[in-house]
């Protein structure tokens, strides 16, 4: 299990790149189109200052809806997707029925956690087994589930 200080220091630094890979890719987009930092302002109903720190990644807790807004303007999508990346943030009911699963896993039988799923289609895949049990000729994926809904 990774540590959530690591985990939060990864996705600090994730959010910095991505701010400015928006703030490029915006004011790209409004050079390009030959508009002024106040003509976007005025169509996306913010500050002038606002589209400015947007483009230099200068504000860091810039909204979805409002990045969202000025890459509209400027014809733009901004999609925002999740995707499996790393170790995930265990509680501590979930890692105690895997440990209590796994302590019954004998040879010849073996087992690894968080084990990658398949490629599929020949695609890699980033997403992850709680477990993968195998005798070398079959295995068996396993996820534990402690909240459905």
């Amino acid at each position: 299990m990774p540590s959530a200080e690591r985990s939060f220091d990864l996705g600090n630094r994730r959010a910095d790149r991505i701010l400015r890979l928006i703030g490029s890719e915006v004011r790209d987009a409004r050079i390009g189109a030959g508009l002024s930092q106040k003509s976007v302002a005025m169509a996306a109903r913010t500050s002038i200052a606002q589209v400015s720190r947007i483009e230099r990644a200068a504000l860091p807790n810039v909204s979805l809806r409002d990045a969202t807004i000025l890459a509209s303007v400027l014809g733009l999508d901004l999609v925002a997707r999740t995707y499996p990346g790393g170790d995930p943030l265990r509680d501590t009911a979930q890692a105690k029925k895997i440990g209590e699963l796994l302590s019954h896993v004998r040879r010849p039988l073996r087992y690894q956690t968080e084990a990658l799923l398949p490629h599929r289609d020949g695609i890699p895949e980033r997403r992850r087994w709680d477990s993968l049990i195998t005798d070398g000729i079959s295995e068996l994926g396993v996820e534990v589930e402690m909240r459905l809904h």
